[in-house]
């Protein structure tokens, strides 16, 4: 199993939920955002290789559950361009999945992170795992990522 099919795992039953992706500055000709959806983490996968195909300066999913009729926008597994006001809102999320806490470096905008500023966020969020887990948050709800600018500490809700 992958690490992104685990992480999925640890936010969703298999099978449960659709799941919306979206890409950021697509390169295909000029920038733009894109979002798909999946009807089950097994078909995520694909997608997400698909889009890393056309160079987008990065995805990610909606980690939460969103209310019935939401998944009707547009056709499932496809990449669709999104037009501002078009992606996922408060009002979309049935319940929360997992609270994110995001563990970056101060840095300009647009710039991406040094090897140090990485590894300086990586430590941190070790000290906030280590720091949850000391509270008596088990292990297990706790997921873990790396974007590649910083780090992600995940805590399971449910």
């Amino acid at each position: 199993m992958s690490d992104l099919e685990s992480f999925f795992r640890f936010l969703r039953l298999p099978g449960e939920d659709w799941i919306e992706l979206q890409a950021l500055s697509v390169r295909d000709g000029y920038r733009r955002r894109e979002f798909g959806a999946c009807t089950t983490i097994d078909r995520a996968p694909a997608l997400i290789a698909e889009m890393e195909r056309r160079g987008p300066q990065g995805q990610y999913a909606v980690i939460n559950t969103l209310r019935d009729g939401v998944e009707a926008r547009h056709e499932p597994h496809k990449w669709h361009a999104l037009e501002k006001g078009e992606s996922v809102t408060d009002s979309d999320i049935e319940r929360r999945r997992a609270l994110p806490i995001d563990c970056d470096c101060d840095r300009p905008k647009n710039i991406s992170s040094t090897a140090e500023q990485l590894a300086a966020a990586v430590a941190l969020a070790d000290d906030v795992d280590d720091l949850l887990q000391a509270d008596g948050v088990p292990g297990a709800a706790i997921g873990r990522g790396i974007s590649g600018n910083g780090a992600d500490v995940y805590i399971a809700l449910d």
